[in-house]
């Protein structure tokens, strides 16, 4: 009977140890998992930000509904761009885009072109080499902008627009707002567009050709895409 009680309290004992240095399993909801982050622009050290921000998206499937060649077309059916003095249809007083017709100008909120800060996936872009004068305040005035027809609107993924001030945060270029173009980055097959445009009172025909390919590889991670835009203009004899 003894030899029992001792035999019972040595496997309680023991029971008791393996116990305590059992670890104790939880169980866990999985956190979901983020795919993508983006971040337009970067911000000043320093300033302030609080609220949110007023801010316009147009998708693939907005723009391609559109059916724009350009992104001049594009611009002309965004409300918050004002007039285009760059175009030679609209400016009286002569310039570098009379002759050549071939650039286009961003003007968020009609405050004047280059005070809208343009970029392409997050990064600033430059501004055309060439300069327009445009009418502001009664005076004829030297300005520059980003050509928004080097932007291919045929591999567009969307536009953002900020429709307010952002000076405080991208710098004195984004005065009026900006204008973030985000290009396609996953695209896989080819596809082509062509467009011919006639006019009613003479000859001239315009012709526009797009087009863009894509391919992934490394099993997904890497991936190369190529866009491409050919625009002719018939000339208008006098």
């Amino acid at each position: 009977m003894a030899s029992n009680k001792y035999n019972l309290n040595r496997s309680a004992i023991a029971l008791g140890v393996i116990l305590a240095h059992s670890p104790l399993v939880l169980l866990a909801q999985d956190e979901p998992a983020i795919e993508e982050i983006m971040v337009t622009g970067s911000q000043i050290r320093g300033a302030q930000i609080s609220g949110a921000l007023p801010v316009t998206v147009l998708n693939f499937v907005d723009i391609d509904a559109l059916g724009v060649d350009g992104g001049d077309e594009l611009l002309e059916h965004i409300v918050e761009n004002g007039m285009n003095f760059f175009n030679e249809a609209e400016n009286a007083s002569g310039g570098v885009n009379s002759s050549r017709g071939d650039v286009g100008a961003y003007n968020l909120r009609n405050m004047g072109v280059g005070n809208t800060l343009t970029l392409l996936n997050g990064r600033r872009l430059v501004n055309s080499p060439g300069y327009q004068t445009e009418l502001l305040g009664g005076d004829y005035v030297p300005t520059m902008s980003v050509n928004s027809n080097l932007v291919p609107t045929y591999g567009l993924e969307r536009l953002e627009i900020l429709r307010d001030g952002a000076s405080a945060v991208y710098g004195s270029e984004a005065v009026a707002g900006v204008v973030n173009n985000v290009i396609q980055s996953n695209f896989e097959g080819f596809m082509v567009r062509a467009k011919l445009g006639a006019y009613d009172n003479f000859g001239a025909k315009d012709r526009t050709i797009s087009g863009k390919f894509g391919r992934d590889f490394n099993d997904g991670a890497t991936n190369v895409s190529v866009f491409f835009d050919y625009y002719q203009r018939g000339r208008i004899r006098a």
